[in-house]
């Protein structure tokens, strides 16, 4: 077997593209103290953000 492989190189590694350095995971609306304390907790966070699209989807 050789031994020539390339090593791993993530495709996305010299892109400059917003969608190559950032994410978004849906979540719930808060509707409740304790929910709205997690959303404290996430934002406590460097370069973590929540937003509320245009559709109004909660997101992190």
């Amino acid at each position: 077997m050789s031994d020539d492989k390339k090593p791993f190189s993530p495709p996305c590694e010299e892109c400059g593209g917003r969608c190559c350095r950032y994410i978004a995971i849906g979540m719930d609306r808060p509707t409740t103290k304790t929910e709205y304390d997690h959303i404290r907790w996430y934002l406590s966070h460097d370069d973590v953000h929540v937003f509320i699209d245009h559709d109004r989807g909660w997101y992190v």
